[in-house]
């Protein structure tokens, strides 16, 4: 143990080092507080021990250099042999650990050293903790970015152009990482086909699953003519490939141009509607089918369904985020109010009618952070 003795009184400044190096710990001397403080900077001592009436800079300033500062951690024990209330208060105040009137019986001495090298450690070993704690978090924290940089990137840049339909998307990412993804794809110079799935989960194992299945859907969709197959491919997959506990949920449908049909499977995923604007009318997308993941193919298939799609018609894919959505009283938007909202909007144009659903869930919310990904496609029939 390194102690720093601050004594104007070389007198007793030698007999106090003396006593305190009988016990095998160094000590280092100085006359005055600036003195003090030069020295404690330089050698980092593990206790400060100072008179308080010296000249240059008082015990009570020198105690309050300390404390305001980097040093501020060091326990510090205030000598006087005034023995005054108003001083043991002032010099609490200004941030002494201990007090001692002098001159100071050794026992008593020793005793107060001792028990502040054991707060001293104690505040040590916390403080290493933390160091320890904010490092990893830190570390966590890049690991997060890494992971969202690589979510980010799985999503399209731009979508397919093709005559006769415009399309369009919202896609708004909670703080964490979530596990919505999406995609456009064209699987012929005739058809486009719209994927889109939400991982259970979040964080970095939600991300991963995410950019395996993206990339699993990106180099097997152009090879199925049907989308139940594509879903399926997936499956295959990623059975006995992810934790127990996860999964992903998926809606997949293609657009064929020439016929002007829209055939389209799900993964347990809730269901697209189709908006039909002139006649106000709305029809869920269901098609049965399992989760991808969790269970063989071999136990379960995928539907594929198909439906007749016109001019004017509006069809959007979504996941739960956008439903689960809670207000300051916990009230979930849910499904009544967003097929509402889907049908009284109708007759914007696609990017108004995205903004308008968009801008109502926020405003439901009413919250700067979300507990889920809100992911919206949409494609419009013109």
């Amino acid at each position: 143990m390194k102690i720093l003795v601050v004594e104007d009184s070389l007198t007793q400044a030698f007999a106090m080092q003396r006593t305190l190096k009988s016990y095998g710990w160094e000590v280092i001397l100085a006359k005055n507080g600036q003195e003090g403080l030069d020295l404690a900077r330089e050698q980092q001592p593990d206790i400060i021990l100072s008179d308080l009436l010296m000249p240059v800079m008082d015990g009570f300033e020198f105690c309050e250099a300390i404390k305001t500062g980097p040093l501020k951690t060091i326990p510090f024990i205030l000598l006087s042999a005034k023995g005054e209330l108003e001083d043991t208060v002032r010099g609490l105040e200004v941030g002494a650990d201990d007090y001692l009137s002098k001159p100071a019986q050794e026992t008593e001495l020793i005793a107060r050293i001792r028990s502040a090298w054991r707060i001293k450690e104690y505040q040590d070993e916390q403080q290493a903790i933390k160091e320890e704690l904010e490092q990893a978090y830190q570390e966590k924290l890049k690991e997060l970015e890494q992971a969202k940089v690589t979510q980010s990137s799985i999503l399209p840049q731009k979508f397919p152009q093709l005559p006769g339909i415009q399309i369009s998307s919202r896609y708004l990412p909670m703080d964490q990482i979530g596990g919505d993804f999406y995609d456009v794809v064209q699987p012929n110079a005739e058809s486009v086909g719209f994927l889109v799935a939400d991982v259970t989960g979040h964080g970095i194992s939600a991300a991963l699953i995410s950019f395996m299945a993206s990339s699993l859907f990106k180099i097997s969709y152009d090879k199925q003519s049907l989308p139940s197959i594509a879903l399926q491919s997936i499956n295959d997959f990623l059975h006995g490939k992810i934790e127990d506990g996860k999964f992903v949920t998926a809606w997949y449908g293609i657009y064929h141009t020439q016929t002007r049909e829209l055939s389209f499977a799900s993964a347990a995923h809730p269901p697209a509607y189709l908006v039909r604007a002139q006649s106000r009318e709305i029809f869920p997308l269901t098609a049965s089918g399992g989760l991808l993941g969790p269970f063989s193919s071999e136990t379960f298939s995928f539907e594929t369904q198909k439906i007749p799609v016109q001019s004017g018609d509006k069809i959007l894919i979504y996941t739960d985020g956008i439903i689960e959505i809670q207000d300051v009283q916990r009230n979930s938007f849910g499904w009544d109010r967003f097929e509402k909202l889907l049908l009284e909007q109708s007759h914007l144009s696609l990017d108004s009618w995205l903004d308008s659903i968009y801008n109502h869930v926020l405003n439901f919310s009413g919250q700067a952070s979300y507990g889920d990904d809100i992911t919206l496609l949409a494609f419009e029939i013109l």
